[in-house]
């Protein structure tokens, strides 16, 4: 499964794997994660759209995050992508 964010970024879950690709440049932190092993924080903006934050999860917290934006185009298929995500984790 695979979701373009803009022009510029793709995520992609293959199997159990979730990946970021941002052509142009490369992510801030890590662009590759388990989905048990994933944190994400994505908090809507009064437009529809989304501030998100990718990294490593340790519990509550999320190190090493990825950020960028969700336009309220985009933020449907977004939704999307992170519920199968959620349903790709282990117990």
């Amino acid at each position: 499964m695979e979701v373009t964010i803009d022009e510029d970024i793709t995520l992609v879950l293959e199997g159990r794997v979730l990946e970021l690709f941002w052509r142009g440049r490369t992510p801030s932190g890590k662009s590759r994660w388990h989905v048990d092993h994933v944190g994400v924080d994505a908090k809507q903006t009064g437009d529809g759209g989304f501030e998100v934050k990718i990294g490593d999860r340790d519990g509550d917290d999320i190190f090493g995050a990825v950020r960028f934006s969700v336009s309220p185009e985009a933020s449907e298929g977004f939704q999307e992508f992170f519920e199968a995500a959620k349903a790709a984790r282990s117990g």
